[in-house]
């Protein structure tokens, strides 16, 4: 990339600072529902009037949360800002910082409702999709601070081409489903439900526990296949980036841990803290995988193994065809 001005730096490092905040904020949020702590707090926005630390582990685990997402809305606020003041060298950053400022908005309000409605099904749910939303939309304006404005070739941004070019999306859309069917287990208390992995042997007989338990695994093993095709398309295109291959090995390192998690998780009946890591291993994975989109669209453009890029016709040729 260019030389960039001190505005576009800044914008830079307050768009990884809110990328970051936002995936801790997404880690003790799975805390607080493992912990069942999401009503520590009764009140909202004070923790029992308080604005200080308040006793006990459930009000503790809830007022951090809250706490963190207030440095989360800051930092997503003076990114905007910071973005649209160097507009003119990230003209890109502009639009994923304005709808993070929005999704942040909504994630505040959304949270305010689940304490009233004492976390009602409803609220939880709508509350995680928003935080996953709204990581996503922290990782893209995150990769469109680092990436310029123009390919160098003067191409514009493309996908891998052929089923490569859907195999990141449809990697993304599978995790999402493996992370909102990942909230139904815990919330459901459909944790503890299969004792056993892979298979599923309920200590109780079948039940719908078990059944929320199996779907979630099935909708798992779609998105590893997904996940994987799309990170073998990474490593087969050209020019070889280091910065998106380096992606692929972290996208590949932490879905094999998770899976690894998850397994010892059924195994040992669901401790808590095997839970929090599994929660947040997933989360790591879907903010990588975003990266990764983000990266292939904003970034110069890639190919696969024999295929070729045209350069940027100049018109000479045209010129030369009618000299001749």
């Amino acid at each position: 990339m260019p030389e960039r001005s001190n505005a576009a730096r800044r914008a830079g490092l307050l768009a990884l600072i809110s990328a970051v905040t936002t995936y801790v904020l997404l880690v003790l949020g799975s805390t607080v529902r493992v912990t069942e702590s999401g009503m520590g707090c009764p009140g909202w926005p004070l923790c029992y009037g308080q604005l200080g630390p308040t006793h006990g582990f459930h009000a503790v685990m809830e007022q951090s949360h809250r706490y963190l997402a207030a440095v989360v809305t800051i930092a997503i606020a003076a990114t905007l800002v910071a973005a649209i003041r160097a507009r003119s060298e990230l003209p890109r950053a502009v639009l994923p910082a304005m709808v993070s400022a929005v999704i942040v908005v909504i994630q505040v309000i959304l949270g305010a409702i689940t304490v009233v409605a004492h976390n009602a099904p409803p609220t939880v749910a709508a509350h995680l999709v928003t935080g996953l939303l709204l990581a996503a939309s922290t990782v893209v304006t995150a990769v469109a601070t680092r990436t310029p404005a123009q390919p160098a070739s003067g191409d514009p941004p493309r996908l891998l081409p052929g089923f490569r070019s859907a195999a990141p999306l449809v990697a993304v859309i599978a995790l999402f489903l493996v992370m909102v069917s990942g909230s139904v287990v815990v919330d459901g208390n459909a944790a503890r439900a299969c004792p056993a992995w892979p298979a599923c042997s309920p200590p109780h007989g079948w039940n719908r526990f078990a059944t929320i338990q199996m779907v979630h695994r099935g909708t798992v093993l779609v998105a590893t296949v997904a996940i994987l095709v799309a990170l073998a398309g990474q490593f087969a295109a050209r020019p070889s980036s280091t910065s998106r291959r380096a992606l692929a090995w972290g996208i590949g390192s932490a879905l094999a841990a998770q899976i690894v998690v998850g397994a010892a998780t059924a195994i040992l009946k669901a401790p808590d803290a095997l839970q929090d890591v599994h929660l947040a291993l997933a989360s790591a994975v879907w903010m990588g995988l975003l990266a990764m989109v983000a990266l292939n669209w904003y970034g110069p453009p890639v190919i696969s193994e024999g295929e070729t890029i045209s350069p940027p016709d100049s018109g000479l040729s045209t010129l030369a065809e009618k000299s001749s």
